[in-house]
């Protein structure tokens, strides 16, 4: 244990692993909550960032195995659950989560979502074979915080210990949500905390709307990990700071998780750069960290020779780890580029709240399982199929029109500013610090019911 003691009142943040780690502490979301309470870290033992002021639970080698699938099932269970609400049986099917099950396990689910089996299966099993974290509810026990906050991560079973913990000692909980799809594509929550901390107005619209949370159990705070990118950069420094072409229209591809053939796509839009294309564009190409390995007919990237497709720099250099890009390097990679092309990722949002516009790709390759134009479908991209500096591409044969559109509107005088203003509605921010907004938010907390 490595906590100091103090005389300011404790509150306990609870991180499941380096990606919450990163999110909420080295972002600098706790500074002002710092200054007024002792901050407290209560870590799962997949955390390795050594953090000061924290105490380490051995969370996944205390859990039996037995424990560990019923958990697993549960999880897969409360996705089920919320498709049955939302989609129909033929969608379902369809679901990228869905497909990837084997057959015995996506029967198994199908059956156990039925909602008169799964009101009594859930909770006699989240209440008599997950139960919860003993470590962790004597640890709350002794500190007795005025309030814990949580990440709201996929398929988070630490968090989900904590919360249980709370209720059972009766301390109040914050979850501050992580993932863009988090009322999207993540299931329905297994345990509620008492307040949920969204990123924006369409958040909160997704939470009320298909999870049935109270509207006065949510708050709009915004993201702590996208805070970077209020600070902006001139793009030349930039470009400086990672060595890129200052006289070179830059493109990034951002690339997706799920299994889809990115190759083919780069390999046509290399084609047209310098031919259909203006020749003075370059595309850096950066991979998703957590790329699916059941990719098809995908070789080493540098085995395609391209003309005027590199790696971005990162990946050049051998540096890439996956979860470990700091938040600097973001920011100077988004503030270098001139537009972004992706499968919809997240650095969608990143890169608009740097002012760029964006081509995303919404179409199958005819070689993997998952069709891909199933995206158009889930709710929190349909306001990026809105917004006018969103270059749809719903066909393979529209890539060059597609690119054609994105390179004009990144010309358009005054776009930066409007793009800003436009993804307001998906990531809040105003002029406070998301440190100050999330420290408001646990003062107004702390004491009610």
């Amino acid at each position: 244990m490595k906590i100091k003691m103090s005389d300011k009142p404790a509150i306990v943040v609870a991180l499941n692993g380096d990606v919450t780690a990163r999110s909420l502490v080295q972002s600098n979301a706790m500074e002002e909550l710092r200054k007024q309470f002792n901050v407290i870290y209560l870590c799962s033992d997949s955390v390795s960032i050594e953090l000061t002021n924290s105490f380490r639970v051995d969370f996944l080698n205390s859990r039996g195995r037995w424990v560990k699938l019923v958990d697993y099932y549960l999880w897969e269970l409360s996705y089920f659950k919320y498709l049955r609400r939302f989609t129909s049986i033929r969608e379902r099917r369809k679901d990228f989560r869905v497909i990837m099950l084997s057959k015995k396990q996506r029967t198994l689910l199908t059956v156990l979502s039925l909602p008169v089996i799964c009101k009594i299966i859930m909770p006699l099993m989240e209440n008599l074979v997950v139960q919860h974290n003993k470590e962790i509810y004597r640890f709350l026990k002794k500190i007795n915080p005025k309030i814990i906050i949580i990440p709201g991560a996929q398929s988070d079973s630490f968090g989900l210990d904590v919360i249980k913990c709370a209720r059972l000692l009766s301390i109040k909980t914050i979850m501050t949500v992580m993932h863009w799809d988090f009322f999207s594509l993540k299931g329905l929550l297994r345990a509620a905390p008492d307040i949920i901390s969204v990123w924006g107005e369409q958040m909160c619209e997704m939470a009320v709307k298909l999870h049935k949370i109270p509207q006065e159990k949510i708050r709009i705070t915004g993201v702590p990990q996208f805070e970077i990118y209020k600070n902006s950069i001139d793009m030349n420094i930039a470009r400086k700071n990672l060595g890129l072409p200052v006289d070179k229209k830059l493109l990034l591809f951002a690339g997706t998780g799920v299994p889809f053939d990115e190759m083919s796509i780069l390999e046509e839009i290399d084609s047209l750069i310098g031919t259909e294309l203006f020749s003075d564009v370059i595309v850096l190409y950066r991979p998703h960290p957590k790329k699916h390995k059941s990719r098809k007919n995908e070789k080493d990237f540098n085995e395609y020779k391209f003309k005027n497709i590199e790696l971005d720099p990162e990946n050049i250099l051998g540096k890439k780890k996956i979860g470990k890009t700091s938040l600097e390097y973001y920011i100077n990679l988004l503030y270098s580029i001139d537009g972004l092309i992706s499968p919809f990722s997240t650095m969608t949002l990143e890169a608009a709240l740097c002012g760029k516009p964006c081509m995303t790709i919404a179409f199958s390759d005819n070689l993997h399982t998952w069709k891909f134009e199933r995206a158009l479908t889930f709710k929190h991209l349909l306001p990026l199929q809105e917004f006018d500096w969103v270059s749809l591409c719903k066909n393979k044969n529209d890539i060059k029109k597609s690119l054609v559109r994105l390179l004009k509107t990144i010309d358009k005088s005054d776009i930066s500013l409007k793009i800003k203003k436009d993804i307001q509605y998906i990531v809040y921010s105003d002029k406070n610090s998301y440190s100050k907004r999330l420290f408001n938010l646990v003062s107004e907390h702390i004491g009610k019911v």
